[in-house]
């Protein structure tokens, strides 16, 4: 008689697919935190070349001054960034189908339940709130303000964006529950909160946002490469 469970295979590849689920997670944000990063220095080389070559190369100053004083490069990140969550996206969908196996059909209730989790946890429920965020940022370069009063509604709305990327990720790491947040993570909020509320008194404080992220990337992408 085998006293085998017969589900022990599953449970040991679903152990196994939450291990390379969670690998995947965290070397997408270690590359999340490494691109955010390089945003501020490439701003301020750009904002070098427009001051420095404004004699030189009439030409490439102007390019640079186009740079940086368009949304493109902002764009560009955003959208870098989008790509990076919405790889995960498939996580809480097989993570659901799992918990449906592992209780061999459950209630319709708990189905509904469990799905509605599921989907809590989808990049498109982000989407509408980081929309609604970069509109914000799109207004501020046309409405009337003060500039000061910009600069700190564009600080606040950008560390909120930041905010609600880290809360992705670590709401997949939380259903994976094969992860807590690490020193890593820490150092990344701390520079961000530092960096873009420092940044409203000093735009040097944006550095200290951008070292710890740098920082923070090359420690994950190392350790789950």
């Amino acid at each position: 008689m085998n006293d085998q469970d017969p589900l022990s295979g599953f449970h040991e590849s679903e152990s196994i697919a939450r291990k390379a689920y969670f690998r995947l997670a965290r070397k997408n944000i270690g590359i999340t935190y490494l691109v955010v990063s390089t945003y501020v220095p490439l701003i301020y080389v750009l904002s070098i070349i427009y001051l420095d070559f404004s004699e030189r190369s009439p030409f490439l100053s102007q390019i640079a001054w186009e740079l940086t004083h368009s949304p493109f490069i902002y764009i560009t990140y955003m959208l870098i960034v989008s790509i990076l969550i919405y790889r995960l996206k498939k996580i809480p969908l097989v993570l659901e189908k799992i918990q449906e196996i592992k209780k061999r059909e459950p209630p319709k209730r708990l189905r509904k339940f469990s799905r509605l989790l599921a989907s809590s946890f989808s990049p498109l429920t982000y989407l509408p709130t980081v929309i609604y965020l970069v509109v914000v940022l799109a207004l501020l370069d046309v409405l009337p303000l003060n500039k000061e009063l910009s600069n700190i509604i564009g600080n606040i709305v950008n560390l909120s964006i930041l905010i609600l990327i880290l809360l992705y990720f670590h709401k997949i790491f939380s259903q994976l529950n094969v992860d807590k947040p690490r020193v890593e993570d820490f150092i990344a909020i701390a520079g961000a909160i530092v960096g873009f509320i420092g940044g409203i008194f000093n735009p040097y404080f944006f550095f200290v946002f951008s070292f710890s992220w740098m920082i923070a990337g090359l420690s994950i992408v190392r350790k789950f490469w």
